[in-house]
């Protein structure tokens, strides 16, 4: 046993500081283009829906069809909206923040990318609420029939 009196980390090379830091390899580079692509299809589909959903409010809101009813759809397009103009800024802003090597639009693309999915996770706290709420309600209804 030779050199026994060494510290154990005497035979590693010290690390530079470049270790530290991120380094976006080509796979990420790749995961973060496909990520946007995926978040560009998904924000088109998105806008479509709610182009077909004005167009429906526009075309059938002339024919007696109760305020609620379209009120109820104006809500639900609001709620699209929203997360589809998120992905829809993730996607462009990682694809430029690639084709450009831009940090600025990495962080807003990110940024998008977080605001989204606080959103979703605020609706399904909401959506988890609202199924309980129901549920008590079922309960008492059939509660007072018996």
């Amino acid at each position: 046993m030779e050199h026994s009196d060494q510290p154990l980390d005497s035979g590693m090379a010290p690390q530079s500081q470049t270790e530290d830091r991120l380094r976006i390899t080509e796979n990420i580079r790749l995961y973060w283009r496909e990520a946007s692509q995926w978040g560009m299809f998904f924000s088109i589909l998105g806008f479509t829906y709610i182009g077909i959903l004005i167009t429906g409010i526009m075309l059938f809101g002339g024919y007696r069809v109760p305020g609620y009813s379209i009120v109820t759809l104006l809500l639900l397009g609001g709620i699209v909206f929203i997360p589809t103009w998120l992905m829809f800024q993730f996607g462009q802003n990682i694809r430029k923040a690639l084709r450009d090597n831009d940090t600025a639009a990495a962080s807003m693309g990110f940024t998008s990318l977080r605001r989204l999915y606080q959103l979703i996770g605020i609706l399904v706290v909401f959506l988890l609420f609202l199924y309980v709420f129901l549920f008590l309600l079922g309960l008492l209804m059939v509660g007072s029939d018996i």
